[in-house]
This record gives C-alpha cells, structure tokens and sequence, in this order.
C-alpha cells in the first residue's frame, strides 16, 4: 500500500528531507493545506453544490431517520463546523501527527519577514529560527546537498539581506547534522515608475501653433513613485508607441515626458519639464 511504501522509503535520509520539504511547503506559508487555502477550496465545492443539496435532502434525507436530514440543518450545520472548528486547527494537528512518526523534523525551517512576491527596490530580506544557523542561496541552488553536506554556495545568514533584483531564496536552518525543511520563496523586484498622465489627440487651441497636426503635441509622462532616485535606464514603453529611456535617473518623485515632437511639446506646455525623448508610433 502506499503508507507501507512510505513508511520503508523514510528510512532514505534523502527520501525524507524530500518528503519535509513538500510538506513544509503545503502547511506553512499560506500552503496549500492552510486553514484558509482549505477553506477556499471547500467553499467553491460547497457553492457548486448549494442549492442542489435542496434536491438531494428532498429525495434521500429521510432515509435514515425521521425528521428527514436537510440542508438548512444539517449542511449548513456540517459547513460551519469545518470551517469554524475542523480547518482552522487541523494543519498543526497534521504538523504535530507527522513529527510523532518521524516524517517531519522538529528543527523549524527559517521564518521570513515576508514570503516572497513583490517587493518595492531595496528590500530587506529578514530570517529567523528559534534554534540553529541559517544557510541560504541566492543562485537557485539548495544549501544542503545530497547526503547531507552544506553547499559551498550557501551563506550563514549574519543580517537583512539586500535583493536588487528578482531572486529565488531557498534558505534551512541547520544544526550540528539536522537539516530544516526546505523554504524556497521568490523575490520579485518591483518597479517604482507609473505612466501618471496620457495626452492624447489634444483639442485645437487655435492660436496660430506652428503644428497643424495637433497629433504633435501628445505625449506621456510617467512618475518614480518610490521614496529614493530610481533608475530608468534601459525601460521600455511598447504598445501604440515605442521607446527605450536612456541613461537617466528620477529622483524621488520625480516624473519624465515622453513626447511625439519635442518642438511641439515645448511651444504648447513650455520648459521646466524633463523630456526623456522622442517616442515612435502613434
């Protein structure tokens, strides 16, 4: 049976870090056994088949007993127990069940200040863990190696860790020869820059412009939305209208156009605007 075939495989040292590492990735971190991922799953069943329960305690419901079981009754009563007694309790019960068996190690694996997603530039990656050292990659790699040995790329997590850019962090705690589960997050780097203002087909101010094309005076402008200068090098606009920033950095706050004639720009909106150039397209 497959509980027999688990029970001779967890005897393999690598087998059973294998096995922690699924489940710590499932019960921890809004997994997919947590409380409220269950719950989520349980109610989009339980909605599917809401008002066909009606039907099914119509036709089978006293076949059991008299007063016949029922939806408002029974279901609902069921519903409310799993969600409010069952869910919300039963993935530390799970933890603690596999940990008295011996599939699930008792050396937690490191806790971060934020499970991966999106971060602003200049995040701060924080780990803790109650009992041993932290090792962590930054490369993809794992810090324990088949057979247990640490990896050579694997750091001993000292202070915050700066993440200039997108980067999966697989991080364990290890002490003396006890390995954590595995906790693997992904890091996005987000950007700071927002298109703030689209000027599109402008009205005729009929004052003699030199460019009849009113087309000509479009442009769009974007802002830094962070709290430190941002660079924008390299940054593309696609779309209807196509183009790459050059070297050029934003200040906090700061905001750039980019226009469709920068001699139609300046006669209709004036200087004192920063204009990162020319844009292609319409």
């Amino acid at each position: 049976s497959p509980t027999r075939i688990h029970a001779r495989l967890m005897a393999n040292p690598e087998y059973a870090i294998k096995f922690a590492d699924r489940a710590y990735k499932h019960l921890y971190n809004d997994g997919d056994l947590t409380p409220a991922q269950v719950a989520d799953r349980w109610m989009v069943r339980a909605t599917e088949i809401d008002r066909a329960v009606v039907g099914e305690s119509a036709r089978w419901g006293d076949a059991r007993r008299e007063p016949p079981y029922t939806r408002d009754v029974e279901w609902i009563g069921e519903q409310n127990r799993l969600l409010t007694q069952y869910f919300p309790q039963r993935t530390n019960l799970l933890i603690s069940q596999l940990r008295a068996i011996n599939s699930f190690p008792t050396l937690e694996a490191p806790a971060f200040n934020q499970h991966g997603g999106e971060v602003s530039p200049g995040f701060d990656l924080t780990m803790t863990a109650p009992v041993g050292a932290i090792y962590y990659t930054l490369d993809g790699s794992d810090p324990r190696l088949p057979g247990g040995t640490r990896n050579p790329a694997a750091i001993l997590y000292t202070g915050a860790i700066d993440l200039p850019t997108t980067t999966l962090v697989k991080a364990r705690t290890q002490s003396g020869t006890t390995w954590s589960p595995l906790h693997e997050a992904l890091f996005s780097i987000g950007s700071p820059i927002r298109i703030s203002e689209v000027m599109y087909h402008p009205r005729d101010l009929g004052t003699g412009e030199t460019f009849t094309d009113r087309d000509q005076y479009e442009f769009l402008e974007v802002i830094n939305t962070s709290t430190a200068p941002f660079d924008v090098e390299g940054y593309q606009i696609g779309g209807g209208v196509t183009f790459t920033f050059p070297v050029m950095t934003l200040p906090a706050g700061g905001r750039a156009v980019v226009v469709a004639n920068p001699a139609a720009f300046a006669e209709r909106y004036g200087g004192g605007v920063t204009v990162a150039g020319e844009y292609t397209g319409s």
